[in-house]
């Protein structure tokens, strides 16, 4: 699956990019566990990726039972924090992550905390030191140049995408298509009522203030 930024520019895009990896053979009813009699809901008014179960009759979005429901974080802006995590190894705290995601500090700590928690550092940065959290020194991010005289400004979604430009250039590593890939099947595979990532056990238990000290650490 190559990295194709526009499947990350919009919440359409991110929505039929997230329906292809999980296929339409994966989807499950929340509410009764029904798997075939399940079609598109394509009203007006309706919201994006919502299904209806023609078992129980009862409706569900393509958020419910993953990582992102209850989120009021865009899916889009999802698969770029996992973009940039993945992407940098994880060297990119939360002061970054919302410089370059234009999402408040909180909602930017909370996104690669998830994320990492999820997807593990296993996986994200397999040389990571494990006695101290350490994943190597933080990134100086490069200044985003201007748009040229003339020229329109580029909007937030503009910037955005700009951004992860860079950060493929920055990051040029060989099996970054396939820790990407492999991040968003943990990612999804998550379940975030239990906690525990099928692949590789529950989640580490660190104190809040440890986790606040990892990725607050001075990366700005």
């Amino acid at each position: 699956m190559p990295i194709n930024l526009d499947d990350m520019q919009d919440e359409d895009a991110a929505c039929r990019f997230l329906e292809n990896c999980l296929g339409a053979e994966n989807l499950n009813c929340p509410h009764c566990g029904e798997t075939k009699r399940i079609g598109r809901l394509e009203g007006k008014s309706t919201r994006k990726s919502t299904f209806k179960c023609y078992s129980c009759r009862k409706s569900f979005s393509l958020r419910a039972g993953t990582i992102f429901e209850g989120s009021h974080i865009p899916l889009h802006i999802w698969l770029q924090a996992l973009y940039l995590t993945v992407a940098s190894r994880g060297r990119l705290g939360a002061h970054n992550l919302e410089r370059l995601l234009h999402v408040s500090l909180m909602s930017a700590w909370s996104l690669k905390r998830k994320i990492v928690h999820a997807v593990g550092w296993d996986l994200i940065c397999p040389e990571r030191d494990a006695r101290d959290g350490n994943a190597g020194p933080p990134i100086r991010w490069p200044a985003v140049p201007e748009a040229p005289d003339g020229q329109r400004k580029r909007t937030v979604a503009q910037q955005r995408i700009e951004n992860l430009r860079i950060a493929s250039e920055i990051f040029d590593d060989a099996d970054l298509v396939e820790r990407f890939e492999s991040a968003i099947v943990r990612l999804l595979a998550f379940s975030p009522r239990n906690g525990e990532r099928p692949d590789h056990g529950p989640l580490g238990s660190l104190d809040l203030q440890g986790q606040f000290d990892l990725f607050m650490r001075a990366d700005k």
